[in-house]
């Protein structure tokens, strides 16, 4: 009798399903604790699971500049990825917590400012913040502080 065993190509699909599950709901647990640390945040969040991305229209907010700049500085502490989205319509901040992005933005005239290039304004813009000087305190990224009533 033989006792060859044989990897059935489906098995290492589902292996591969199941590992994108799991990293998928481990990205999903990270935006959940940020959201629940961060309410006034969440309060504005609304959710397209199928792109697995939140969004969080800020437009309505006084200085949205200054509300994208600070949730992005709460996200890189909770362990999140910024990353400048802008067109000619919107612009934000997307917050990448492992496969799963929260889309900080606004109307792009209220948040970005376009670029030129030569004598023809092109129809990109740029964000007003730099993500790049986002900064978190040291010992403090990916880090987040216990939620009310959580103990560690």
């Amino acid at each position: 009798m033989d006792t060859t065993t044989v990897t059935h190509p489906a098995l290492n699909k589902a292996d591969q399903a199941v590992q994108a599950a799991t990293s998928l709901a481990q990205s999903w647990s990270q935006v959940a604790g940020f959201l629940a640390d961060n309410p006034d945040i969440a309060a504005n969040a609304g959710s397209d699971q199928s792109t697995q991305r939140m969004h969080v229209f800020v437009g309505h907010k006084p200085d949205p500049v200054t509300v994208i700049a600070d949730a992005a500085r709460r996200a890189v502490a909770a362990g999140a990825e910024p990353v400048e989205h802008s067109d000619h319509t919107f612009g934000g901040v997307c917050l990448r917590f492992g496969r799963v992005e929260v889309y900080v933005y606004a109307r792009s005239e209220q948040v970005c400012q376009p670029v030129t290039v030569g004598m023809v304004p092109d129809v990109r813009h740029r964000l007003s913040i730099a993500l790049d000087e986002i900064t978190v305190p040291a010992g403090q990224a990916g880090h987040r502080p216990p939620a009310q009533g959580e103990t560690r």
